[in-house]
Order: structure tokens, then sequence, then C-alpha cells
């Protein structure tokens, strides 16, 4: 009896898993691509706001808000030190990548290309920490402190609402 409605629950699960619809990302460092495969159809490439294949990678943050895509390229001139592209290089990199080097040395060769972005070394996750200028989440004046990681997750769900609302349903 166990055994069956085990066997149940698993079938179950697993049809659940093909009917959905899912997304392939081709995460690069200044655009990414969004492959949108649906069951019984073939797969599409999801289009962005301005309906071009290919969508910013980037990521800025102006006048309390988040703004993506062209939005964010135009804003990037004059908000430089607050628009993030480029994140994928930052992943896994930290103290441990410059071959357990100190501190110091990490930011410093962290800094060579993005010293705007560099703020400091999260010694416990061991990731780069990149603080935002003169920009504060709703009505807090504490500084804004945001990892490579959190960045790319915000891009990523960007890329994700895009997909929903080209499906026309939430993708998994």
């Amino acid at each position: 009896m166990f055994t069956q409605i085990i066997t149940y629950c698993l079938l179950f699960f697993f049809n659940t898993l093909t009917s959905a619809a899912v997304i392939g990302v081709d995460f690069g460092s200044e655009f990414m691509k969004i492959a949108l495969i649906s069951p019984g159809k073939s797969f599409e490439i999801v289009e962005n706001i301005a309906t071009h294949r290919k969508t910013y990678n980037i990521l800025g943050f102006v006048d309390e808000k988040r703004v993506y895509e062209t939005e964010a390229v135009t804003k990037r001139a004059r908000y430089p030190e607050n628009t993030f592209t480029f994140m994928n290089k930052y992943l896994g990199i930290g103290k441990y990548h410059f071959g357990g080097s100190d501190y110091e040395q990490c930011l410093v060769q962290g800094k060579l290309n993005y010293e705007l972005y560099i703020h400091s070394l999260d010694e416990t996750r061991d990731s780069f920490m990149f603080e935002l200028k003169d920009f504060h989440f709703l009505d807090s004046n504490e500084t804004v402190k945001l990892s490579a990681e959190e960045i790319v997750a915000m891009i990523l769900k960007y890329g994700s609402k895009l997909s929903n609302k080209q499906a026309g349903f939430k993708v998994k």
C-alpha cells in the first residue's frame, strides 16, 4: 500500500514537471538571451520590451527604483557608480580566486577594471560587495551594499518576468 502511494505521488510529480514551461538563459557579459520551452511547442526566444531578442544584462539604481535594459544603459552615463554590468565576471570570485592572497591585495586585483563598483570584500562569503552611491531604499539612510550574486539574481528575475509576459502564464 505504501509503495503504491509513493508511486502515484512520483507519477504526479513527474507529470507536473513534464507539462511545465521552462526557460533557458544564456547569461553573457553584456547581453542575455532567454529561450522559452513550452510543452507541445518548439522553443522560442523571449523578446525584451523593445522586441529585440538580445536583452541588455545591466541593472541600475536611480531615483529609489531599479531600472533594466535600455533605460539602465541611458542612465549609466549619469550614474555610472549605480549601474552594474559584466556581473558574471564576479560570480564565484573572491580572495581564494587570487591564490589566497590577503584582503587588500584581493581588492586591488578586483578594482583593476571596476574601480567605481567594488567597495569591499565580504570575508565570510568570500565575495565582492558593491556599494550604491547616494541611493537609499525607501526612507532608510543606510548605505546599500549588494553582492554580485544579488545583482545577477535581480537581472535573472527580470528575465523571468519577460518570459512570463511572453508566455502568458507563470513559467517555472
